[in-house]
């Protein structure tokens, strides 16, 4: 009888044993769903910034100036801007690292994935905004033929605010097929950031920064 209860009670623990392993595997299995599915929409939302030009000057009277050279901030994040306590040296992606309290292992471990994603993303970065230079160049040079032009009384106001409108169109279409280029590399390298930080953050500091970083 001892023994039939023994193997009873062995046989309870066994299956107890499984349950929770499956439990585990099975929650496991839900935070890595939960984790990918955010880093998918992080990331889509990167690359959306990236390829909306933003074109914050370019009129008569200013040159054809995009935001950061057309570039995402998140796409400029590095380690220096994360060990940084200047307010100007933060950008999103660091300033969301930052609201999320990580511990001195933790906090290692993001400068060392920054580290890795600067170097990744210098390259590409630096022929951005080589190839961006060449074209605000272009337009600026056209644009002060337009207003030579306007002071000589080749053509009247009208003409020249019309004129401009189609030099900004054309600037906005060489922005946009330059960033086309450089798009699926810039998503590459940060989904890699973004899962490497979801290793690293627990389940409540992801649900932190996704949401920051997503707002």
């Amino acid at each position: 009888m001892k023994n039939l209860a023994f193997k009873g009670m062995f046989t309870s623990i066994g299956i107890l044993m499984i349950a929770c392993s499956v439990l585990v595997s099975c929650n496991k299995n839900h935070q890595e769903a939960i984790s990918q599915n955010s880093v998918d929409k992080i990331v889509e939302l990167a690359n959306q910034q990236y390829l909306n030009t933003l074109l914050i000057s370019g009129s008569e009277t200013s040159t054809f100036i995009a935001q950061n050279d057309g570039l995402t901030a998140v796409y400029m994040a590095n380690e220096r801007g994360f060990e940084s306590n200047a307010t100007e040296a933060l950008n999103p992606l660091t300033s969301c690292l930052k609201s999320v309290q990580l511990s001195r292992e933790q906090a290692l471990q993001v400068r060392k994935t920054l580290i890795i994603y600067e170097t990744r993303n210098a390259d590409i970065i630096k022929s951005h905004r080589e190839a961006y230079a060449k074209i605000q160049a272009r337009m600026e040079a056209a644009r002060i033929e337009l207003l030579k032009q306007s002071t000589s009384a080749k053509m009247n106001r009208q003409e020249l605010s019309k004129k401009l409108e189609n030099l900004k169109a054309q600037f906005e279409q060489a922005l946009k097929e330059i960033k086309e280029k450089n798009a699926v590399i810039f998503s590459t390298n940060y989904r890699e950031l973004m899962l490497n930080l979801s290793k690293i953050l627990d389940e409540r500091q992801w649900g932190v920064f996704s949401k920051c970083l997503s707002s």
